[in-house]
């Protein structure tokens, strides 16, 4: 008779050894639900504790979601680890509470709060054990790494999205840790059951007579995930049966490219620097400006961690970066959130918080200059200004695209070859706008606009027939609250 346990345990000791995921001595923090994948990755690595030395430091999250069950999560993970010889570390707290107070759904809260607690057990697990490497073992499985791309296939991700959900990554890499000054050095998250089944996980757990605990929410489509899990998933196995193994397949795909673009671009970057210091990092235009625009992109987000901006950094950012090392000005900057900068010094591109002088933006090109202003509806509906003064947009919207200094990206500059607008009917070029409305070929350069990058916000109008046009972009709705307000001031 076939074993599923020995298949599981096979696939699971083939996962660790290919990814580097445990070393002889090492310190294991284990996220312990009591759940199936959670019992069965606990069951694992008690088997291996022994053969490897392992420090094993269970960790259980009372999320407080499902009131009495949840309690007895915690206190079945409690005694089974006693049943062990281990002590179970038990953190609690309102899910629900968090969410609403920090705007975010309930499986994020969780998420975060999880990985904060798991991040303090492995640092108490370093410090005992002399700063040697620490893993955290986390139980996602196969199902959840197809389920897990094809929710990013859905939300249009980008082909870096498409890798799903990695083997073993730094603790430094998860969002928000690191860059909240959390010490994670030498702590990895690893995940040996990535290439096991649900299925197979429960039949492993049956054959050895294991009793996890089951949340019955897993049953029902409240979440999105549920949704693609029960719902989805299934519905697209009529056309594939393999559907799961396929998303897989792409997800493995995906991750090749992506580690090779990686490597790639860390060479590049290491041979493209010219200087590093506490003001700025600067990069070697003649290195990049020819390399292609995917490569490039990964060299300066590289440049961008180093120099300290390691969030908050969108396409647009990204875009404008690359229209000032494009650019034949040899003094070309962008702006970029949270005081940051990219800027041209001849042939050198710096990127750092070396404030950059916006007066050649405002005034020295006899464009006047502009005002922008923080405003509720209401104390928009009570302003009276003169027309073609001013545009407003949706601030809120403008923010979760562009981050928290949005606003700090506006320029008012002469129209640019490339320039676009956003319309109701999609994008379209603004020397395609400009003759539509006729305006003269010799006065189309003269043309003013409000702009992000080659992203135009406002077509400023001209006594030349250059009608006003606004993007469609962030346009204030009925649901805006917030409004970014942008006045001409000259």
């Amino acid at each position: 008779m076939k074993s599923t346990v020995k298949d599981v345990r096979g696939k699971a000791l083939a996962t660790i050894e290919k990814y580097e995921m445990l070393t002889e001595g090492m310190s294991v923090v284990i996220g312990f639900s009591g759940g199936p994948d959670s019992l069965c990755l606990f069951d694992l690595l008690v088997d291996l504790k022994d053969e490897l030395n392992l420090r094993l430091y269970p960790v259980h999250i009372n999320h407080n979601l499902r009131g009495e069950a949840s309690d007895g999560d915690q206190a079945f993970c409690e005694a089974y680890a006693s049943e062990h010889g281990l002590k179970c570390r038990v953190y609690s707290f309102d899910c629900e509470a968090a969410a609403g107070e920090e705007g975010i759904s309930t499986e994020e809260a969780g998420r975060n709060f999880r990985y904060k607690a798991f991040i303090e057990v492995a640092k108490e697990a370093r410090a005992e054990n002399k700063g040697k490497d620490v893993a955290i073992a986390v139980a996602q499985n196969a199902d959840d790494q197809a389920e897990t791309v094809l929710m990013r296939i859905m939300r249009g991700t980008g082909t870096d999205g498409l890798a799903g959900i990695p083997y073993k990554r730094a603790a430094e890499g998860l969002a928000g840790f690191a860059s909240s000054g959390a010490d994670t050095d030498n702590i990895n998250v690893v995940r040996p059951l990535l290439s096991v089944f649900r299925n197979e996980i429960e039949a492993y757990c049956d054959e050895k007579g294991l009793k996890p605990r089951i949340d019955h929410t897993n049953s029902e489509s409240i979440y999105s995930r549920n949704k693609i899990r029960l719902e989805l998933i299934p519905a697209l196995s009529e056309y594939n049966p393999n559907i799961k193994e396929a998303l897989i397949r792409l997800s493995s795909a995906a991750e090749e490219d992506r580690s090779f673009l990686e490597f790639a671009s860390k060479l590049i970057y290491e041979n493209s620097i010219l200087d590093k210091n506490e003001d700025f990092i600067s990069l070697d235009r003649g290195v990049l400006k020819d390399e292609h625009p995917a490569v490039r992109r990964r060299v300066l987000s590289l440049a961008l961690k180093d120099a300290g901006l390691a969030e908050d950094v969108g396409s647009v950012h990204y875009e404008a970066i690359a229209e000032a090392l494009l650019s034949e000005n040899p003094s070309a900057h962008a702006d970029l959130p949270n005081g940051y900068s990219a800027w041209r010094v001849y042939r050198e591109l710096r990127l750092g918080k070396k404030p950059v002088d916006r007066e050649d933006i405002m005034f020295g090109m006899g464009l006047g200059s502009f005002g922008v202003h923080e405003l509720t509806m209401k104390e928009l509906d009570s302003m009276e200004p003169a027309p073609n003064t001013y545009c407003a947009f949706d601030l809120d919207l403008m923010k979760k695209e562009l981050g928290e200094n949005a606003l700090d990206l506006l320029e008012l500059r002469r129209r640019r070859a490339g320039d676009e607008i956003k319309t109701e009917g999609g994008t379209k070029k603004i020397q395609d706008l400009l003759v539509d409305m006729k305006v003269p070929k010799d006065e189309r350069d003269a043309v003013k606009l409000i702009a992000i990058g080659n992203q135009a916000l406002w077509v400023i109008p001209s006594s030349s027939g250059i009608r006003p046009r606004y993007t469609s972009k962030w346009k204030i709705t009925s649901e805006t609250e917030k409004i970014a307000y942008i006045v001409l001031l000259v």
